[in-house]
């Protein structure tokens, strides 16, 4: 983003952006006032709204241009992914990815998803993944797919492949290291904990919870004595809550261990 530019100009270059994209679909754009403009698939009559002064706002407030250029992005995307029905297998194959979601939202209405059950409270869905945005699969509109268990195993290898996300901060006592992980880059996913070789190499034994679906946290105790695994688990469980509780959409309060290969949920009653 040039340093001179305006809202004006901004929202302007964006419009551009997003009339310039090759579509399968015919796509309309429609001027809603000085502020905003929506994007509609005139095929099946699917909008979304571009609120172009919301991201403005948020980096005149930071003074972040990345801001803007992740907001052009997620927008250009939105629109690809409506041409994600006439995509063959060997084009979504190297998109794939497993994603955590929370059962009931994912799946109140019903749709054929392609999941693995983790817990009461989430699982794992194969999502096409684009950049900044994802969506998931389903069976009646990609009759050709694989079933379950090799399309998880696809979009597991698809993970292993982009690597560990990075934490964005770690503290530790003389009882623990407490790792903050934030989950946006859009192939990062909270799958990557149900990866062995994945968690093995990063973190190894250790408590981790899924609070928001962008936020986890892990955390391995120093030793094995009785008051460090109380008191790592007290300041993960009083974190976790905390963020589920201000979160608009949370995931879950659940705790999960992961000790000698194997995993062990911890599900709030």
């Amino acid at each position: 983003m040039a340093n001179n530019e305006t809202f004006d100009t901004y929202k302007e270059s964006l419009l551009s952006e997003l009339q310039n994209i090759n579509t399968v679909e015919k796509i309309e754009f429609i001027n809603d006032d000085e502020l905003s403009f929506t994007v509609k698939n005139t095929s099946n009559n699917e909008e979304f709204l571009v609120d172009v002064q919301r991201v403005w706002t948020q980096y005149r407030a930071s003074k972040n241009s990345n801001i803007l250029d992740v907001f052009v992005e997620q927008q250009k995307s939105k629109v690809l992914l409506w041409d994600l029905k006439s995509k063959t297998f060997g084009e979504l194959k190297e998109k794939l990815i497993p994603s955590i979601l929370p059962v009931n939202k994912a799946f109140k209405e019903n749709k054929n998803y392609i999941t693995q059950i983790l817990d009461r409270d989430y699982e794992a869905t194969i999502m096409y993944d684009l950049k900044y945005v994802k969506q998931a699969l389903e069976y009646d509109c990609f009759p050709f797919l694989p079933n379950n268990a090799e399309m998880m195993k696809i979009a597991a290898n698809n993970l292993s492949k982009k690597g560990w996300g990075n934490e964005v901060q770690m503290f530790e006592n003389e009882h623990f290291q407490f790792f903050t992980y934030s989950i946006s880059e859009s192939y990062i996913s909270h799958y990557q904990f149900f990866i062995k070789e994945m968690i093995e190499k990063a973190i190894g034994d250790c408590f981790f919870a899924f609070p928001t679906e962008n936020i986890a946290y892990a955390v391995k105790v120093k030793g094995n004595k009785m008051d460090s695994i109380i008191e790592s688990l007290n300041v993960l469980s009083n974190r976790v809550q905390f963020t589920y509780k201000e979160d608009v959409e949370p995931l879950s309060q659940d705790i999960v261990r992961y000790k000698n290969g194997e995993y062990e949920f911890l599900t709030k009653k």
